[in-house]
């Protein structure tokens, strides 16, 4: 049966006593100044070859690394500079070359290895040093075409610009949106309920328009997507969302909700149609219906007001809003149920394979499998009180329950019968002193209970305990190896101790000495998959030399190196749940490896549940789970 130990128990102290410390789980983030972002109106996302997002504001353009932001704003003097701080559409081409287009500088170059801007304002190619650039895109040959409130332009890729003329466009006709399909042909958006199709081979040019009833929008037509059908996609800024079959010219309007207002529109890669306007939208194209996707509390974001949107390679979703900036996490196994007893919090949950336990102090236990499909809510009598927390819990494949508790040792079986308590003999050496920590099931089948005096050994047939270890104070985790049992303690480090002999050999953290323990607190202990003992403590991970009897000691975070949940996932490997966040480390290497993984929730200070394979939290009354094997390292570089 695997061991999972889920509360350092002092920890509990330490956030009652800093209930300011303690995060609320979230999905979503918004960015602000503290993040060094701006409060403008964000116009354009996009990401480039090494991971960097890009975000181009009314106030400059900004790339954020996963960690900080760097602003690139015009300076007066400087023509290396950007030229305009409104910007209002990026294009990161196959280069790397970031292309900026401003409301009134024109277009820029950002050449990523110098950080300095090239600024095309040719007068023989009619671009303007003070033209508003609408869009901008790159085709299969590299070349890039631009469509500015003057015309539209094309930088072929061996440097020469040309201004492209379209036969039979109306006068004052301009470009706003440019869309390069997968045939080759340039889709070009325009006001007045227009759009057409460009053959970049010979210049033709066809002309397309809606006329839909009841409709007296300006049918401005401000973005242009494709999807693996080859059907167009494209958004009216005042009335709806325009779908365009180029082989059979069916053209359909479908009116957004009332009132609404549509900026630009984002089709993703697995076929999502994500609309930012008004407010954020996703297009249901089965029932041909707009959803708010977050309006669900689990986020807590504001998405009216929105402007534009990215999808990252991972799913996760960025929002560009009149105010700033907003990451929306995409954790495809997150699953969200309300909870059966309304507000009332889990004490603790547990995972194997494919069941789940939530515990509800007073309440009882639910029971969930994620198969099946069923639910299955059993409510004993004698459940701990509502003040009681769980520490610790252990499940066979009998049905047969065991929880450490601050109220005592409770043990139920799922299959019916009635809750057993342990835990109120304070005055008889065969019986339990009050409240327990942590359990153990041996390789004998012998049940070990830590307790906050002592380690004591469980009986079965006689249902008496036996004090193994008396030196007093709680026992974090319990571990067992060919020399015997390990207790991990939050006071004094690691005891190991000989079940036949008793003998204690004890392990603190000395000042000076390396090999020591590098924190008497011990959190929890696991194994690595050569069968070496690590334990976790608020000063990072240990490693047990068995021939040395000394430890090698690894850094976590970079925040600090306090670890507040230790687990072992599928390949051997350690999620450590840290205040920077969570980790997984790798032990095999030999080398503390760690890849922070980019969390959907905030883990600071032991917020959550966490047991492989799942990170478990609760919100009100909502119930969700996040699937750690699902939550990728980031792609932004460190």
């Amino acid at each position: 049966m695997h061991k999972v130990n889920f509360v350092l128990p002092l920890l509990f102290l330490y956030l009652a006593l800093h209930p300011q410390s303690i995060g609320q789980p979230r999905l979503a983030k918004t960015f602000g100044q503290a993040d060094g972002f701006p409060t403008s109106s964000i116009n354009h996302i996009t990401q480039d070859l090494k991971g960097f997002m890009w975000f181009g504001t009314t106030t400059g353009l900004y790339r954020y690394d996963g960690y900080s932001s760097i602003a690139f704003r015009p300076v007066d003097g400087d023509s290396l500079s950007l030229s305009d701080g409104f910007i209002r559409c990026l294009l990161v081409d196959r280069s790397g070359f970031i292309w900026v287009g401003t409301l009134h500088g024109g277009l820029c170059r950002l050449d990523p290895r110098t950080m300095t801007f090239e600024r095309f304002h040719q007068p023989q190619d009619s671009i303007g040093n003070n033209a508003q650039i609408n869009a901008i895109a790159e085709d299969k040959e590299g070349n890039i075409w631009v469509a500015s409130t003057r015309a539209l332009h094309r930088y072929s890729n061996d440097g020469i610009w040309s201004r492209i003329r379209i036969d039979s466009l109306p006068p004052k006709y301009r470009p706003f949106a440019i869309h390069i399909a997968a045939n080759g042909y340039i889709w070009i958006g325009f006001p007045r309920r227009t759009f057409c199709r460009l053959d970049p081979r010979d210049g033709s040019s066809v002309f397309y328009d809606f006329n839909p009833p009841n409709y007296n929008g300006s049918g401005l037509v401000r973005s242009i997507a494709e999807d693996s059908d080859g059907i167009l996609w494209m958004t009216a800024n005042d009335g709806g969302l325009i779908r365009f079959d180029p082989k059979s010219k069916a053209c359909t309007f479908i009116p957004g909700p009332g009132g609404t207002f549509l900026s630009s529109l984002n089709l993703t890669r697995q076929g999502n149609i994500y609309l930012a306007g008004s407010s954020f939208f996703l297009f249901d194209q089965a029932k041909s219906t707009f959803q708010k996707p977050f309006d669900n509390p689990i986020y807590d974001i504001e998405t009216n007001g929105s402007l534009c949107s990215y999808e990252m390679s991972d799913k996760t979703l960025w929002i560009g809003t009149f105010t700033g900036v907003i990451r929306v996490h995409h954790v495809p196994s997150l699953r969200i149920d309300r909870a059966p007893f309304g507000n009332t919090p889990i004490g603790n949950t547990f995972s194997q394979q494919n069941t789940h336990y939530y515990v509800f102090p007073g309440k009882g236990l639910l029971i969930k499998n994620s198969e099946r499909k069923e639910n299955n809510i059993w409510l004993p009598g004698g459940m701990p009180p509502l003040d009681a927390r769980l520490y610790d819990l252990h499940a066979d494949d009998a049905g047969l329950i065991s929880l450490a508790t601050s109220d005592g040792l409770f043990r139920l079986n799922v299959h019916g019968g009635k809750t057993k308590r342990y835990g109120e003999g304070f005055g008889s050496p065969t019986s339990l002193p009050g409240p327990t920590s942590s359990i153990l099931v041996d390789s004998a089948n012998t049940m070990w209970v830590g307790t906050q005096r002592g380690c004591y050994r469980f009986e079965e047939a006689t249902e008496q305990f036996e004090l193994l270890d008396g030196s007093g104070g709680v026992i974090n985790d319990i571990a067992e190896t060919p020399e015997g049992l390990w207790l991990a303690k939050p006071d004094n480090g690691l005891r190991l101790i000989n079940r036949s002999t008793k003998e204690v050999i004890s392990y603190r953290s000395a000042p000076g000495d390396s090999t020591s323990i590098s924190n008497d607190y011990v959190g929890q202990l696991q194994f690595d998959q050569a069968g070496t003992l690590w334990a976790s403590t608020l000063s990072g991970l240990n490693r047990y030399n068995r021939d040395t009897k000394t430890f090698t000691r690894f850094n976590v975070s970079k925040v600090e190196n306090a670890i507040y949940k230790m687990d072992k996932d599928q390949r051997g490997g350690f999620l450590l749940q840290t205040k920077d966040g969570l980790y997984r480390f790798d032990p095999s290497i030999g080398r503390a490896s760690m890849s922070k993984l980019e969390s959907p929730i905030n883990l600071s200070h032991g917020n959550g549940f966490l047991h492989y394979p799942w990170f478990t939290w609760q919100e009100d009354d909502l119930l969700a789970e996040c699937h750690v094997d699902s939550i990728t390292p980031p792609s932004i570089p460190p």
